[in-house]
């Protein structure tokens, strides 16, 4: 089946454009990740902001992000938060969370500023 080229990326298929983009000699360019963030300014944007977010967590001189705790969420939860769109229960789970976990902690500190 194949996807609309003008339906948004969905922010698992940005994670994994990240992914992609974290390889060894990739440089992390999100027009060249994918042809629909070339042309769609909102995924694109989406993209270099979770790219920002996890820059934040990568050590100097290494691809590898800090670790997180068991039972993390995924770094984008804290990008839904700050935009609201997690439902008031989810986000005081994650808030929870947060406060208890220094990394999601920087996380959620990091996608509110």
């Amino acid at each position: 089946m194949q996807k609309d080229p003008d339906q948004h990326l969905p922010i698992r298929e940005l994670e994994k454009l990240l992914e992609k983009a974290r390889q060894p000699g990739s440089e992390l360019r999100a027009p060249e990740a994918h042809p629909h963030l070339a042309v769609c300014a909102e995924c694109r944007e989406e993209f270099e902001s979770l790219a920002e977010l996890e820059a934040q967590f990568v050590r100097p001189g290494t691809t590898e992000a800090t670790q997180p705790t068991s039972g993390c969420p995924p770094p984008q939860v804290w990008l839904e938060i700050a935009g609201g769109v997690t439902s008031p229960g989810q986000t005081l789970t994650y808030i929870e969370h947060a406060s208890r976990c220094t990394h999601c902690g920087l996380l959620l500190h990091a996608a509110v500023g």
